[in-house]
């Protein structure tokens, strides 16, 4: 059975030569290839590292489903109801977070401190 870890790239000569004569090959990782004389000498046959490396890829999660114009819609009117029944219930909003334009800014007294 051929598999991505038993090809052989031969020209046609090699081809011929592991066919047609006692001479014998065996494939090692990465594409090495061991030759065998018939007379028992060996020869180690390296590729040099060309092109991409395919290998056999595992299947990647399913993506989410896509939001919906109303469904962000909703979700936008859901924040602001809780933004709202925060500021009502008297709950600061969060700090911004540290390194961003507004952490360090101190509002003016004409500037107002909240957006509501």
């Amino acid at each position: 059975m051929t598999t991505l870890s038993n090809l052989e790239h031969l020209c046609r000569s090699d081809h011929g030569l592991k066919h047609e004569t006692r001479w014998g090959v065996e494939q090692l990782p990465g594409g090495v290839l061991r030759w065998t004389s018939p007379i028992g000498q060996v020869i180690v046959d390296e590729p040099p590292p060309v092109g991409p490396r395919f290998t056999d890829m595992p299947r990647t999660p399913a993506k989410p489903p896509k939001r919906t114009r109303s469904g962000r819609r909703r979700e936008q009117r859901e924040a602001l109801a809780q933004a709202e029944a925060d500021r009502l219930a008297g709950i600061a909003a969060p700090p911004p977070p540290p390194g961003s334009v507004w952490a360090d800014h101190e509002p003016t007294p004409d500037e107002p401190s909240a957006l509501f």
